[in-house]
């Protein structure tokens, strides 16, 4: 099933939503540092020995949301090949920031663009108190902004997509990556 990009109202609580804008505030900038790379990061017992990168997620919030994506995705939509969770971090946009429209093309294992890694990208809405930073679905001709808790679902390797330029304030989201790895 192919889909072009679906929005999740209240994807995450109230609860949820400061305290991941708290971790982006202090952990991440333009460079948009990830929380986490590689599903061997995520796994309880790494978390457990207290390797977590930020002191701000007591509950293991990171890991909570990659599993409820996880859950989400799984239960809607027809997987053809491996679910693969890829990395998530923080993004903070700031005025006159932009993101021209492109696809996510990352190689596979054996460094070949073959089609078999193919992208998904979730994004998830922070703050709206800002003007401009819409993603832009640039082939539908669609613009979203969404609100706190939001999340966007779109495949990255099918879907062109970019952010439109911040004009106002500080666009601030967490942007979650995983491939469907075909055989």
């Amino acid at each position: 099933m192919e889909y072009t990009y679906e929005i999740i109202d209240d994807f995450l609580t109230e609860g949820d939503v400061a305290e991941m804008l708290e971790m982006v505030i202090k952990h991440s900038g333009p460079d948009g540092k990830p929380f986490f790379e590689g599903t061997a990061l995520l796994d309880s017992k790494t978390l457990d020995e207290n390797s977590y990168p930020t002191d701000v997620d007591p509950n293991k919030l990171l890991l909570k949301i990659k599993d409820k994506i996880e859950a989400y995705y799984l239960d809607k939509y027809e997987m053809q090949g491996d679910f693969v969770f890829s990395r998530m971090f923080g993004a903070s946009m700031f005025e006159g920031a932009e993101l021209a429209p492109h696809r996510d093309e990352d190689p596979n294992p054996d460094g070949q663009y073959d089609g078999k890694k193919r992208s998904h990208v979730c994004s998830i809405i922070l703050n709206d108190d800002h003007e401009g930073g819409e993603l832009v679905f640039q082939d539908q001709g669609k613009s979203v902004k969404g609100r706190p808790g939001d999340m966007i679902l779109f495949p990255g390797y099918y879907v062109s997509h970019g952010v439109s330029k911040i004009t106002k304030g500080v666009r601030r989201v967490v942007l979650v990556f995983f491939y469907d790895m075909l055989p």
